[in-house]
């Protein structure tokens, strides 16, 4: 749905010559002829380079201009004045240009201005770091724009609510918001618009590993930048790609890339992302085995984020100088990153970015081999991933859009009505007073007249007939088109693109009513005395020394591993059970209608399976690859169907896979029955093993099953 969307306002822009511009401050802005000249000059002279000429300039014209006779002046002035500084990454000289710009917006007449001020103020504390704030000044710029049906004016304020939910790392509902947004924006006929709009969709894609869908979008967004002839803007673009293309382990394109983003940040003088691009640039120097080149690059920008106070920018350089670290095989090193990373990402409450640290964090921990820490900063990591798919705050500023454009609709039909119903009541009045007039002399005439307006009006009829049965069926067409669209771009976002399996998205929406159907069958065995294949058998996979294999042979050998992988999955389990990628090495697998007595001979022969296969790497080299799995049943006790949870029995199963691994590889570990344990219970567990999973999960009656020789060779994490 949103691709044809997004195919739709490409076309209609570009018939319409794609509008040349930037959300012109002219739209919520105004001054008087001659300062309105003097300004654009200013604007021109500064995108040629002449940034020094044109801040004398400026403050020259400020300095010369009275509050007393057009406060509209001063506030367009000293917009312009926070815009340059804004664009030299002068954010603290912008945020009081722009303080001052509001001081002067003070009279009713002014609310576009106020709310456009605001908006830009909210920009600035994105740029700085300060979401919290900039989330608050976008919030008002909305209202503002919102009381006063200034719809222009709502679309480019929900752009900038959607860019810094992304910031904050809130996707999904800053999807929500920009795709409310795309589905419009061919009404407003705005290049800058439609591709700043795509730019956060791409962005905010790339984030959730949705590689495919966020290459779209930024290249689209590319196009839309360089018609509108927005520099800052395609210099993002092409960072953005460059990363893109760096998770792609494309190090030509993305160096290319960023070689082009770093010209045009030098050229518009913008230091920040100009250092950002430089670190990013280090980083795939890293990838590409030019070690010393790219930590030439990060040490550069890391020294400019202190030097200037830059923390967002120096937030961002931990992760990038940690990840180089890493493959530089200098661990102690990119740990202390991590470390002041992740606290630099709580202070700014960037959730996004802390966990994309604590993803690191686990990683290193655990190729350290200190697993428990790196159990605890996993569990961690997934715990911060469940808590952005909270989109509450954003419903009220979606129910409102809405609102408004419901209210202008029903407006319109109520003024047609009107007008019709004026046009009919004149109409009768003529005809009354003609029939008054002619009386009887032209009765005949008036016969004739009205055979023959029937006549005209059955035409008119048959004529509109037609044309609403071809309007009909050309938007059934059409409606069929929207509905393949959708299915196609639902199906794309609900597959790992590299393997076809399905991703967490599609566990999420199908695993509650799995889970539900389960407890109810397994509830109605456990009544009638009957057992039927009501369970769901749990099992989570990992890939042995994985980390090595990419390491020795490469990313692209890793890649054919992950797929022959997941092809084994397809065939040892049925096409009806739910084959998930977790995420990495990781796969799901969960079997419906199933009967928890063939837990242990389904994991068996997918162990065997994998220990038989032959893996062809990229450069057709053999493999012999092995796996650990963890398992479980839902629900995990038959007698009490109700007392277990998902997020409890899914810590159960990575419990016992972190114990298959601990305890030599190549070997499985589940729990395949337990009950809850209940105050007061006397009974002791039958074996340390046992023990260790009651005091942890707080279970009684544990059945524990394992590949290995007996249970009491299993070694489990130890908690701290």
């Amino acid at each position: 749905m949103m691709h044809y969307v997004r195919l739709l306002v490409m076309a209609l822009l570009l018939v319409t010559g794609c509008g040349a511009s930037l959300a012109s401050p002219s739209q919520f802005l105004s001054c008087s002829p001659a300062i309105c000249q003097q300004l654009e000059q200013l604007s021109l002279d500064f995108d040629q380079g002449l940034a020094d000429v044109t801040h004398k300039n400026l403050a020259k014209l400020i300095a010369t201009l009275n509050p007393s006779n057009n406060p509209d002046d001063l506030v367009s002035a000293h917009f312009y004045k926070g815009h340059f500084a804004r664009s030299q990454s002068a954010y603290d000289d912008a945020l009081q240009a722009f303080e001052t710009a509001l001081h002067h917006c003070q009279q009713p007449r002014q609310i576009a201005s106020k709310a456009f001020i605001l908006g830009e103020m909210a920009k600035v504390y994105r740029f700085q770091g300060n979401l919290q704030a900039a989330l608050e000044h976008a919030y008002q710029a909305l209202q503002l724009y919102q009381q006063h049906h200034h719809l222009s004016g709502v679309a480019w304020q929900q752009v900038t609510v959607g860019s810094i939910l992304v910031a904050r790392g809130q996707y999904e509902p800053a999807l929500a918001v920009l795709q409310q947004v795309a589905k419009n924006s061919h009404q407003y006929e705005d290049a800058e618009l439609t591709g700043q709009v795509f730019y956060y969709i791409g962005v905010a894609y790339l984030q959730l590993q949705q590689l495919e869908l966020a290459g779209q979008y930024l290249d689209d967004a590319l196009e839309y930048f360089d018609s509108a002839g927005t520099a800052f803007y395609v210099a993002s673009s092409y960072f953005s790609l460059g990363e893109l293309n760096l998770q792609r382990s494309d190090t030509t394109q993305a160096r290319t890339q960023l070689n082009k983003a770093l010209g045009l940040f030098a050229e518009i003088n913008a230091p920040v992302m100009l250092h950002k691009a430089q670190s990013l640039l280090g980083l795939i120097e890293i990838t590409a085995g030019e070690a010393d080149v790219g930590q030439a690059h990060l040490n550069t920008a890391m020294a400019f984020a202190r030097q200037h106070s830059a923390t967002k920018l120096e937030a961002y350089l931990h992760l990038y100088m940690a990840r180089g670290l890493r493959l530089a095989n200098q661990p102690e090193q990119a740990f202390e990153h991590v470390l002041q990373g992740e606290q630099m990402a709580i202070s700014q409450q960037r959730a996004g970015l802390h966990t994309e640290f604590l993803k690191l964090k686990a990683q290193l921990l655990f190729e350290q081999q200190d697993y428990q820490q790196a159990y605890e900063a996993q569990q961690q990591s997934y715990a911060m991933t469940a808590s952005l798919a909270n989109q509450a705050r954003l419903m009220p500023i979606i129910q409102q859009s809405a609102l408004l454009q419901v209210q202008r609709q029903a407006q319109s039909i109520e003024l047609l009505e009107h007008s019709n119903a004026a046009e009919l009541a004149q109409a009768e009045q003529r005809n009354l007073r003609n029939m008054l007039i002619l009386g009887s002399v032209i009765t005949l005439m008036l016969l004739l007249f009205l055979l023959f307006s029937r006549y005209a009006h059955y035409r008119q009829n048959m004529w509109l007939r037609q044309q609403v049965r071809a309007r009909t069926i050309e938007l059934e067409s059409k409606n069929q088109q929207l509905q393949e669209a959708f299915k196609s771009l639902e199906q794309a976002s609900l597959r790992d693109p590299l393997t076809g399996l399905y991703n967490r998205y599609y566990l999420d929406t199908r695993l509650p009513g799995e889970f539900r159907r389960a407890q109810h069958a397994c509830a109605q065995a456990a009544e009638n005395n009957t057992r039927a294949d009501t369970d769901l058998l749990c099992f989570l996979m990992d890939i042995d020394n994985f980390k090595q294999i990419n390491d020795e042979y490469g990313h692209l050998s890793g890649d054919r591993v992950l797929v022959q992988f997941s092809t084994l999955i397809q065939e040892v389990f049925r096409d009806t059970d739910l084959q998930i990628r977790w995420g990495g090495e990781e796969f799901l697998v969960i079997c419906r209608h199933a009967n928890r007595a063939s837990t242990e001979e389904l994991a068996e022969r997918f162990r065997q399976t994998v220990a038989a296969h032959v893996f062809i790497l990229a450069d057709a080299r053999p493999l012999r690859v092995t796996c650990c799995i963890g398992f479980s049943v839902l629900p995990l006790d038959p007698h009490g169907p109700f007392n277990t949870s998902w997020s409890m029995t899914f810590a159960l199963i990575d419990y016992c896979l972190y114990a298959a691994k601990l305890s030599g590889k190549n070997c499985w570990v589940g729990v395949r029955e337990a009950s809850e344990q209940q105050a007061g219970d006397t009974d002791q567990p039958g074996t340390a093993a046992a023990s260790v999973l009651s005091e942890k999960f707080n279970l009684a009656q544990i059945k524990l099953a394992t590949s290995l020789n007996n249970i009491a060779s299993i070694q489990w994490p130890e908690d701290t």
